[in-house]
């Protein structure tokens, strides 16, 4: 079983920003290296957690180790996180440097779709717009089982956002399950509804977080602007 999960970046608004694009992203990860993975991610923070306490007295969890990329990248957001502000340079690089040989080591696919909002027809909306990336995203990870793992199957993964939003999403998915996608593809691999779920405990979503940012400075650097 592959689990995929999907974040996104940017405003999906296309009215709002119409300079920028807006991202969706997935992580693929199977279930074998789902356990060494979390292992290894949560054994680093425990450990970096118990260092804080030696030095500082100041008592953590793990909740408390939730890593947004925002936070890493600007002093303001990391000098008031209540993990990463005890950190010193050399924690917080090896740190960082654990989730990005991760991706390589625990085999992690990387998908994404990249929307041009300049280019959007003028009746797509927000949730249209999310949609329509969701379907894209599904059509590529049931294209990547049926190519690469025939045998296995998938679940896609997302953060829980707004209730009505996530209905939709749902929605479309069912409906994909029952017949196509608008491009004629059929589910056979991928299985279930998706799953919504907190972050605050989720390692690949942290993951997730952390390479979105890499991807979008990929996207920055290649723009011809």
């Amino acid at each position: 079983m592959y689990f995929f999960f999907l974040g996104e970046s940017g405003e999906r608004n296309p009215l709002v920003k119409k300079d920028e694009p807006f991202v969706m992203l997935a992580l693929g990860l199977h279930e074998y290296q789902w356990r060494r993975f979390e292992t290894t991610l949560n054994g680093r923070k425990l450990l970096l957690i118990q260092n804080i306490f030696d030095r500082t007295g100041v008592r953590l969890d793990l909740a408390d180790a939730e890593v947004h990329s925002v936070d890493i990248r600007i002093p303001k957001k990391r000098a008031q996180h209540p993990f990463l502000r005890h950190l010193t340079e050399a924690e917080l690089n090896g740190l960082m440097d654990l989730y990005y040989t991760q991706l390589e080591a625990r085999h992690f696919t990387v998908m994404a779709i990249v929307v041009d909002k300049a280019c959007l027809l003028n009746y797509m909306d927000k949730e249209k717009v999310t949609k329509k990336v969701y379907e894209l995203l599904l059509e590529r990870g049931e294209s990547f089982i049926g190519i690469e793992h025939p045998k296995q199957q998938a679940i896609f993964v997302l953060d829980k956002t707004s209730k009505e939003l996530n209905h939709s999403i749902a929605m479309k998915h069912a409906y994909f399950q029952r017949s196509q996608t608008s491009a004629g593809v059929r589910l056979k691999h991928v299985v279930e509804m998706p799953f919504f779920v907190e972050s605050y405990l989720f390692n690949p979503r942290r993951s997730h977080r952390t390479t979105q940012s890499l991807f979008n400075r990929a996207l920055q650097l290649s723009s011809p602007t």
